[in-house]
Order: structure tokens, then C-alpha cells, then sequence
């Protein structure tokens, strides 16, 4: 039998956030193993969002859910103790204008240092970002 073929899915929006943005990724995360792959996941450590649903994740995904820093102006509220955040959005009137037009930029570079990481010990054969 073949080995399955791995992947590293990148997605800034990933469960435990909830709403509508974390369907795609969550999708491919639950769907492609089903078609012979393993899916490793990168997104952002804990942020200040509208909306958590932490029902989606099993205890055995975590293994394969690999959290990195960010910069954003969500990950920083959450830092500082806000809960929720009217910041997700990039209206230039809410978001620092260093962080215009997208308020999630600050997590480019630390996601790609991990992804960096996870690539030189992962043999993963393809990448998928949404």
C-alpha cells in the first residue's frame, strides 16, 4: 500500500476561531485525509475574535495543528487581555495604518519562520494556503 501523501495547510483562520471564514480550511482539514492524505496545519496562536467554537476540534487533530506567533493588532489584544475584537476587518478607520489594507500581515513573518520549520522536518509533498 502507498504511503499517503502529506500536507501543510496554511490558514490564519482555523478552529477554535469561529463564523464563516474558518470553513474552507476546516473543510480541507477534515475532507483530504479521507482521500489518502495527511494534513498538518499552520495557523496563529490564540487571538481576540467575535466568535470561538471549540466543538470542531477532536482531541487527536492538536498533533497535527501547529500554532505560530503574529504581530496582528488581534494577537496583540489577546495579549493584553481583550476578549473580543472589533479588529479583524482591514477598515482603515479601526486598524493601525501600518496595517493597511490587511490587518492580518504581522503574521506573515513569524508563520513563515515555522513554516520553514515544519517544511525541513515535515517531507511534506504540497502546500495548500487559504
Amino acid at each position: 500500500m502507498a504511503s499517503k501523501r502529506k500536507i501543510l495547510l496554511l490558514s490564519y483562520y482555523f478552529p477554535p476561531l469561529g463564523m464563516g471564514g474558518v470553513g474552507r480550511a476546516y473543510a480541507l482539514f477534515q475532507q483530504l485525509p479521507k482521500y489518502g492524505y495527511d494534513v498538518a496545519v499552520l495557523t496563529v496562536k490564540d487571538i481576540s475574535y467575535h466568535e470561538y467554537d471549540y466543538s470542531r476540534l477532536n482531541p487527536d487533530d492538536v498533533s497535527k495543528i501547529f500554532r505560530s506567533d503574529s504581530y496582528d493588532p488581534s494577537r496583540v489584544l489577546h495579549l493584553f487581555g481583550i476578549k473580543k475584537s472589533g479588529l479583524s476587518g482591514s477598515g482603515i478607520s479601526t486598524v493601525p495604518f501600518c496595517y493597511y489594507p490587511d490587518s492580518k500581515r504581522g503574521w506573515v513573518g513569524p508563520a513563515f519562520r515555522m513554516a520553514k520549520k515544519l517544511l525541513a522536518f515535515g517531507d511534506f509533498d504540497a502546500i495548500i494556503t487559504t
